[in-house]
């Protein structure tokens, strides 16, 4: 399967599926919405997409684009129900996926320090925005670097602001600023950039970065407050109980592979790697290349709950991807550079 990587990302988001991470549940559609969809042919495995559509919002394409507006990765975007929920490096975006037009707008209070990390080949280290209920409530959530200004003899410094929505009504639901752990605080920058990785219950997991540190805080929602931190821990998936990332502490220190519980950071599982990279694929793995004993340019599918390895054949030509998305029924699709995209099964890593 072969399609520009931008659009075919998209068409499977919009088409009915929904970022990776978080909570699955769906609210029912209108009757008007089920004939709409009715309208629409799907194709299972995913293997055409639609070619037009309503164009998104320029606030959503800024941080895909370079400074010649070509299109670098999808838009960072979750459907839930009748919503298109959009992430970016300013605000969180409710818009309306027949029309593209926006229903909501939700800025953080804080100043964000998001924009500053863009550079010219945009911000394609955001996530899409996750979903979770939290007492009962469905919320779609997105978090913010921010510089909190000094008082008296208390300095500036940086922490991270969530930014809850009420999913069902489109509206803010609460704002709250989380004070970064000790481990963090020589991020003192003005380019903090953060994004939710993923949502375990009510526990949202947080990568935080300034310029190349990297490290992750898992933030209670229910509580709104920090559960754990580390340092030199860069998340990359979350499902079953867990956060797969990589660590790193330096040039000339061993790197790994490394899964935590989201409970506690505790270790369930770790694998050496060499120059490694991950990307999240679907709703139990991550692609990975650079696991030690490997041979050179090999990908691997590794099960998050477990850390097995699973047979992967990357098509020719196609490294570690840099993004997959997953349609939330039976396919993933992934975009490895260039112009071209592959597919493959959630489940067993076949590429389709």
């Amino acid at each position: 399967m072969r399609a520009a990587a931008g659009g075919a990302v998209v068409t499977l988001l919009v088409a009915g599926g929904t970022a990776c991470g978080g909570d699955t549940q769906s609210q029912p559609q209108t009757s008007t919405g089920q004939n709409q969809q009715k309208q629409r042919k799907a194709y299972d495995p995913a293997t055409k997409f639609a070619s037009s559509g309503p164009r998104l919002p320029k606030a959503v394409l800024l941080d895909v684009e370079d400074s010649t507006t070509k299109t670098l990765a999808a838009p960072h975007v979750t459907l839930r129900g009748g919503t298109a929920w959009a992430a970016t490096s300013q605000r969180l975006l409710a818009i309306d996926p027949e029309t593209g037009r926006g229903r909501a707008t939700f800025r953080p209070e804080g100043e964000s320090t998001e924009y500053n990390a863009r550079a010219d080949g945009g911000r394609l280290d955001i996530v899409a925005p996750q979903t979770v209920t939290v007492g009962g409530r469905h919320l779609v959530v997105q978090s913010f670097g921010i510089t909190v200004r000094g008082q008296g003899t208390t300095p500036a410094h940086s922490a991270i602001e969530i930014v809850a929505a009420d999913a069902d009504a489109v509206r803010p639901a609460w704002r709250h600023v989380v004070e970064l752990p000790k481990e963090f605080a020589d991020l003192a920058g003005s380019s903090i950039s953060t994004a939710v990785v993923g949502v375990q219950g009510a526990t949202a997991v947080v990568r935080v970065k300034d310029k190349d540190k990297a490290g992750v805080v898992a933030i209670d929602l229910a509580a709104r407050k920090v559960v754990w931190g580390e340092r030199h821990f860069t998340p990359v998936a979350v499902a079953a109980g867990q956060v797969v990332g990589l660590v790193s502490t330096g040039s000339w220190s061993p790197e790994s592979l490394q899964a935590r519980a989201v409970r506690d950071g505790a270790t369930a599982w770790t694998k050496a790697t060499e120059d490694g990279t991950a990307v999240a694929a679907g709703p139990g793995l991550v692609l990975v290349q650079g696991l030690k004993g490997k041979p050179f340019g090999n990908v691997t599918a590794v099960v998050i709950a477990s850390g097995k390895e699973l047979s992967f054949r990357a098509p020719s030509g196609h490294g570690a991807p840099a993004q997959c998305q997953y349609d939330r029924r039976s396919v993933v699709v992934c975009a490895s550079g260039g112009a071209e995209a592959f597919g493959m099964d959630p489940h067993t890593a076949k590429v389709l």
